[in-house]
């Protein structure tokens, strides 16, 4: 007998719902699918918008004053309104249309920018105590419909995206400060000191701040030896090391020495009162002191009044007042600073960076190579750093290392060069050098021995060079002769290559360096793949321009 297989009466009818609703469950979960692909290209295409809007505002910092922020925020507003994201409109129909350019006076578009500023959408962050050179972006929100993902009850998401971006510039900011009153002064007296031929020299086209300086490890006070002229001690003491305290270990012996190798780990700026100040015509070494309060310069700094902020002691912000260190004792600071093969760095609870140890600023090491290297007995035999200014000097540029490049009167007192400076000399690999450094400029009294706090005027870089680096035959012996005075004063023998580096006569002891100044203009712009040291933004010079987050 054959059994005969039965469907029960509802079976076939159950089947038929159970494949609608997974019919139904798949579609919609395929539409959501796809929508949810949209939102997160939308969130992709936003986040390109937001990327590229900060580094477009960010090319306006610093922007501390409200019309500088108001600026960025209209470079912000222009990237935006040029680069426009799809839905940003269904949610703002008040987004402007692209203007010509970022700087236009649209009252529409200025009206736009000014209030991507009050709503918080372009703001400014602080960040370790730099101020005015970040700049964070919101973007618009930009609506993202749904498709048959409605069908779940989602009609719809509300997308927004942000960055942030920094200005910094490349190289580090040393812990050292050179008067501009003083060597404006000693510019001025240098003739005097100097024999007949050379003085004649001098005068013939070439009166101006001498390019070659030095930073002493201790202050030299009054002090003449073999007969070296009085304008020697200008020389000397023209530039100092400054008090600059580590945040957050302020007091420690350990300050100078841990800056002196990574250069100064907050921001400073220049002073409001002397920024953006009014070039005399024409220009001469005395129009110029002028300017900056004459051989006596201006009255000290302000304790605790704004704009008057102190950089040394307490909690503070971007200063723009530093103290030259005084006294007559060597900073062994110094010489470890710069050619010490072992530096304890304590931690710092501000960065997390734990304890650790480092070497010297001019001592080669994996993260500071050198193409050239030398050693030196009291140290140990280390290779020390011994990059010379022409390694960097662009092919056919050698005829072009001129005075002006080393000595532009003007540069020492006006900032806002632009971003690529295409009369360039240099290549930019001088930026990686450790010999590289940037240079407070500040107003003090040409008699340089007062105690006090001093405003920045502005930033100079400089090189720590071995001889001067000019094909002007009368400025090098101008050179010549005043660094021959140098090492009079100082008691150290004139024994042709000295890297630079002017030691006692034990050969333990670093008494003071050589160092050119550079005309910010013969500067390269900043490769994109640069990944030397960044300082937060000095006012001066090329920028290097950087998504942080």
């Amino acid at each position: 007998m054959r059994l005969v297989e039965r469907r029960r009466p509802d079976e076939g009818g159950a089947i038929a719902v159970l494949t609608a609703v997974v019919a139904v469950v798949l579609l919609v979960t395929a539409a959501l699918a796809v929508d949810i692909g949209n939102t997160w290209a939308r969130r992709g295409l936003l986040q390109k918008q937001a990327d590229q809007a900060a580094l477009f505002a960010a090319q306006y910092l610093p922007a501390n004053s409200r019309a500088e922020q108001v600026q960025a925020a209209k470079a912000a507003a222009y990237y935006i309104a040029c680069h426009p994201v799809v839905g940003q409109d269904e949610i703002d129909a008040t987004l402007p249309a692209c203007p010509s350019t970022p700087e236009t006076t649209d009252a529409t578009f200025t009206s736009y920018a000014e209030r991507l500023l009050a709503d918080g959408s372009v703001s400014f962050p602080t960040t370790e105590g730099s101020s005015g050179s970040y700049v964070r972006v919101l973007t618009p929100a930009a609506r993202v419909d749904f498709g048959l993902g409605a069908a779940a009850g989602a009609s719809g998401s509300v997308q927004t995206r942000e960055a942030t971006a920094r200005v910094g510039t490349p190289g580090a900011v040393a812990p050292m400060a050179m008067s501009l009153n003083c060597m404006l002064a000693a510019a001025r007296n240098v003739s005097d000191a100097l024999p007949t031929g050379l003085a004649a020299g001098l005068e013939d086209g070439l009166d101006g701040v001498l390019p070659m300086n030095y930073i002493a490890g201790q202050r030299i006070a009054n002090n003449d030896k073999s007969g070296a002229p009085a304008v020697t001690r200008d020389f000397l003491g023209c530039s100092r090391m400054i008090k600059s305290p580590r945040h957050p270990q302020l007091g420690t012996g350990d300050n100078l020495d841990v800056n002196l190798v990574e250069g100064l780990d907050h921001a400073v700026g220049t002073h409001p009162g002397l920024l953006g100040a009014t070039l005399p015509s024409p220009l001469t070494v005395d129009s110029l002191l002028g300017v900056v309060g004459g051989p006596s310069g201006p009255s000290s700094c302000s304790h605790n009044k704004q704009p008057d902020v102190l950089d040394n002691g307490g909690n503070h912000g971007t200063p723009n007042c530093v103290m030259p260190i005084e006294g007559a004792n060597p900073f062994k600071e110094f010489t470890a600073g710069m050619l010490g093969d072992s530096i304890a760095v304590p931690a710092n609870s501000l960065t997390g960076e734990a304890a650790h140890t480092t070497q010297g600023r001019l001592v080669c090491t994996d993260d500071r190579p050198c193409r050239r290297s030398f050693t030196l007995p009291g140290f140990r035999n280390v290779p020390l750093n011994d990059d010379r200014i022409e390694d960097f000097v662009k092919p056919g540029a050698a005829d072009r290392l001129t005075e002006d490049v080393f000595f532009n009167l003007s540069t020492y007192l006006q900032n806002g060069l632009p971003v690529v400076t295409p009369d360039s000399v240099f290549t930019s690999d001088l930026y990686s050098s450790s010999r590289f450094l940037w240079m407070p400029v500040i107003s003090t009294p040409a008699d340089s021995g007062r105690a006090g706090s001093w405003p920045i005027v502005s930033f100079r870089p400089v090189f720590i060079t071995q001889e001067p680096p000019t094909s002007l035959e009368p400025l090098d012996a101008v050179l010549e002769e005043v660094d021959s005075w140098v090492k009079q004063m100082l008691g150290v023998a004139d024994t042709g290559d000295d890297h630079g580096l002017l030691l006692d006569k034990t050969g333990k002891e670093l008494l003071a360096v050589r160092f050119v100044t550079i005309e910010p203009t013969a500067l390269p712009a900043v490769p994109d793949e640069y990944g030397g040291p960044i300082s937060d933004y000095v006012g001066t010079g090329v920028k290097v321009v950087r998504l942080v987050r």
